[in-house]
C-alpha cells in the first residue's frame, strides 16, 4: 500500500515539475520573461507598439474585469468599464464620445468624469505601469 501511494505521490510531483517547466520553456520561446508571468497586484497588458499600432482605445478583460486603456498626451491611463450606479458594464460610443450604460443610461466623458446621471461617482480609474515598450496595469481591489 505505501509502495502504491508512493509511487502516485511521485507521478503527481514529476508531472508537476514537468508543467512549470514546460510553462517557463513556452514563455521564454514566446519573449516573455518569468518575471511577466510572477507580478502580485500588476498584470502584463502587452506591447504599446503592438497594441496601439492602429487605434486609440484598447479594451481588455484582466482578472475578469473589463477595462479600457488610452494614451492622453505622452501618458496611458485605464478605466475600469463598470458603471458606478449598478456595476454594469459600459461600452464606448463613438457618436457622443462617450461611455454609455445599457442599463440606466448612464453617460460617463472619455476621463471617467460622470455626464449624465443615475451614477454619483466617476469610473474607477486604473493605474497603468510603462516599462519600455510593456503596458503593465495594477489592478484596483474591488
Amino acid at each position: 500500500m505505501d509502495d502504491k501511494r508512493r509511487n502516485i505521490l511521485t507521478w503527481l510531483l514529476n508531472g508537476s515539475i514537468f508543467i512549470i517547466t514546460a510553462k517557463a520553456i513556452h514563455s521564454f520561446i514566446r519573449g516573455e520573461s518569468l518575471t511577466k508571468i510572477q507580478q502580485p497586484g500588476k498584470v502584463y497588458v502587452g506591447k504599446a507598439s503592438e497594441l496601439f499600432a492602429s487605434t486609440i482605445m484598447v479594451n481588455t478583460v484582466i482578472n475578469n474585469l473589463p477595462i479600457v486603456i488610452y494614451k492622453e498626451s505622452d501618458e496611458y491611463k485605464g478605466l475600469l468599464l463598470v458603471c458606478t450606479h449598478a456595476a454594469c458594464t459600459l461600452h464606448f460610443a463613438e457618436k457622443s464620445d462617450t461611455f454609455l450604460c445599457g442599463c440606466h443610461g448612464g453617460e460617463f466623458y472619455k476621463n471617467g468624469k460622470v455626464k449624465t446621471p443615475p451614477p454619483q461617482k466617476d469610473m474607477t480609474m486604473i493605474t497603468v505601469r510603462q516599462h519600455g515598450d510593456e503596458l503593465w496595469v495594477v489592478m484596483p481591489k474591488v
